[in-house]
């Protein structure tokens, strides 16, 4: 079972066995908006159905949002980062799935967008000693307006295709904190002795693109 992550809840990501976790990818899943008048239908047949009706209508919003890594040295510096334009990085040690720029119809359980981060030769072929974990929205949706947001935490290397259990989760369906805001810090990953060490972040911040999120990181986090 996956555990459930809180903001600035931090954890040694580990398998079920004990063993550290090196390989890790990274999942964020996310739903189109329904700006026709709110009907309060469960999960069943029918409403996948007018889910459907109404994406073919044009009544749901597309919603485009980007799953991002940036990486930092131990000094601070930046390096590298991962996202739907850099898509290989430190030659393909990390890899990013594509740009999703739609969002689902209904929530489906699968991820929109993820990146496989190859933790053990990242470790010991370059020089990334943190990684942050950045979900923003590229079409500019505020969250709150936005069915679901979930992000997930695999062991291994997963394409989108690729069923798997997750190890962690971080549900930001309807967080209060999140109300407005377009652009969060998800997580940081450290390196460390027993493998990756994960922090969740949670922070929603007023930022509008890639490049003001990563000088907030290195305001705030570095």
């Amino acid at each position: 079972m996956a555990l459930n992550l809180s903001k600035n809840d931090k954890v040694v990501v580990k398998k079920e066995s004990g063993q550290s976790v090196l390989n890790l990818t990274v999942g964020a899943a996310w739903g189109k908006i329904d700006r026709s008048a709110k009907l309060k239908t469960g999960i069943g047949f029918a409403d996948r159905l007018l889910n459907r009706a109404k994406s073919s209508a044009g009544m749901l919003e597309a919603v485009d949002l980007d799953l991002t890594i940036v990486t930092f040295d131990a000094a601070g510096n930046e390096l590298e980062e991962c996202a739907f334009y850099s898509k290989t990085p430190f030659n393909g040690l990390i890899k990013h799935s594509g740009d999703d720029r739609g969002g689902d119809d209904e929530d489906d359980g699968l991820d929109n967008e993820r990146i496989q981060f190859q933790g053990l030769k990242i470790a010991t072929q370059t020089k990334v000693q943190s990684a942050f974990i950045i979900l923003n929205s590229y079409s500019h949706q505020k969250f709150d307006e936005i069915p679901f947001v979930r992000l997930g935490i695999y062991d291994g290397l997963y394409g989108l295709a690729d069923k798997a259990a997750r190890l962690l989760e971080f549900d930001l369906t309807h967080e209060k904190q999140f109300d407005g805001s377009e652009a969060l810090i998800l997580a940081r990953l450290d390196k460390s002795s027993a493998g990756w060490e994960l922090t969740a972040i949670g922070q929603a911040t007023a930022d509008t693109s890639i490049r003001e999120i990563k000088s907030r990181i290195k305001r705030e986090h570095l």
